[in-house]
């Protein structure tokens, strides 16, 4: 009996995954060779051709493109972020590309419901554990309310929807600020996205680095350069590649998402201290951020 029940189950999720499954779409960002540099899910939103995914990959608005279905890729245009929500908001211009049509608020849910967390390809499922009507996350966005799902997501799942057992688009669903991530509720969304809308994007400060995850010899955990870009702020401020990041402007540098995730709470023309560990060497830094490059 339970392992009917079980196999019951697993096709009810099955069949559930198929018929929401073009509600999610990959989100790719690449270099000017070509080479894919960022990827993420995305979800379509209640207005035909917007996409919402997650901000916190993405160093830059250029070159981002959208596969949805069949892997039909288009070109997609930033129409703005609130990084206090890990939020970022697309628009392509392929008709293909339609709007969720079925949604649900996060507050009718309770401890013990059955959630589902999609990204493009991929689906998990989850239990709710606990309900707070109020959270305040590191980077001041207030969630009302926060939900906790047991587990963690992968990195390919963030900007993927989290669905309840009919199918009902519940929220957004991001890897960070911890491990088990944060979902904004579609209610909250309504208003996140109307605003970006609105206001558009913010002025992007530069700084130009690649970076991935590093130890330091110290045993610090920090964000490692592996490319500078030429007459960037971060070259003329002596930066290498190699370096290790470890603080700026007073913040712990404990993964190139907080890195960009800082950098996007800065303007062009702030001059922000740096710490870096260079071999054995701890150097400090000033560096004046600039705006982004014309392509």
């Amino acid at each position: 009996m339970i392992s009917m029940n079980l196999y019951d189950l697993s096709g009810e999720i099955a069949d559930l995954y198929r018929r929401v499954k073009d509600g999610v779409v990959r989100v790719l960002q690449t270099r000017d060779e070509g080479e894919i540099s960022t990827e993420a899910s995305g979800t379509l939103w209640i207005r035909d051709n917007i996409v919402l995914t997650v901000s916190h990959p993405f160093d830059d608005l250029d070159r981002i493109s959208v596969i949805h279905g069949n892997d039909h890729s288009v070109p997609a245009r930033v129409r703005g972020w609130d990084n206090r929500y890990d939020l970022a908001v697309l628009e392509v211009e392929s008709t293909a590309i339609s709007a969720w049509k079925q949604w649900s608020e996060l507050e009718e849910l309770n401890p013990g419901v059955l959630v589902l967390a999609l990204g493009y390809a991929e689906i998990r499922p989850g239990m709710v554990s606990r309900i707070a009507e109020e959270w305040t996350n590191r980077w001041g966005g207030i969630l009302k309310p926060r939900v906790e799902v047991d587990g963690t997501l992968t990195a390919t799942q963030a900007g993927g929807p989290l669905v309840d057992v009919t199918g009902r688009f519940l929220g957004i669903n991001s890897t960070v600020p911890g491990p088990t991530g944060q979902t904004v509720g579609y209610g909250q969304l309504q208003n996140l996205v109307n605003d970006i809308l609105r206001r558009g994007n913010p002025r992007a400060a530069y700084f130009g680095v690649r970076t991935a995850p590093a130890e330091t010899r110290t045993g610090r955990t920090g964000v490692v350069i592996t490319h500078v870009d030429k007459n960037s702020p971060a070259d003329v401020a002596g930066l290498r590649t190699g370096d290790v990041l470890t603080d700026l402007a007073g913040t712990a540098l404990t993964h190139p998402h907080r890195l960009f995730m800082t950098l996007r709470t800065m303007s062009p023309g702030d001059t922000v201290s740096l710490t870096i560990e260079r071999g054995d060497e701890v150097v400090t830094r000033s560096v004046t951020l600039s705006e982004p490059p014309s392509r």
